[in-house]
């Protein structure tokens, strides 16, 4: 730090004394004053402010129908599209859609999972399905 700097702040710092500006030490006293009128504040009666629970009541029903409406409402186009998701095509038309040949090996590759009886017992026509 130069000395032309030491002195414009030597400069300021005496400036700021002289405004007053910064820590000041309390009145003689004001530490006994402050704890006689906290004690005083503190034996006053506290005020209330009633609500009334009529319209309390009435003000969290209207909030609960509203959200309780708005997460219920059903929604036009979401409706209709979950509608037709949930729709599953019919057996028929998706075994129309397999190859006989994907269906035969299909049931040869995994033939100890079948139970053997019902497949004996059921006359299958691959040929029907092409």
């Amino acid at each position: 730090m130069s000395n032309n700097e030491k002195t414009e702040l030597t400069g300021l710092l005496a400036e700021l004394q002289q405004r007053g500006d910064g820590f000041r030490t309390p009145a003689p006293g004001y530490f006994d004053e402050l704890a006689t009128r906290s004690i005083e504040a503190g034996k006053q009666p506290a005020r209330t402010v009633g609500i009334n629970r009529k319209w309390l009541s009435l003000a969290a029903s209207v909030v609960l129908l509203l959200v309780a409406t708005v997460l219920l409402w059903p929604n036009g186009s979401g409706s209709e599209q979950l509608a037709t998701e949930t729709q599953q095509p019919a057996s028929e038309d998706l075994l129309a859609e397999i190859d006989a040949s994907d269906i035969e090996a299909y049931i040869t590759d995994n033939l100890d999972n079948f139970e053997t009886e019902l497949f004996a017992a059921e006359a299958y026509n691959f040929e029907s399905y092409e």
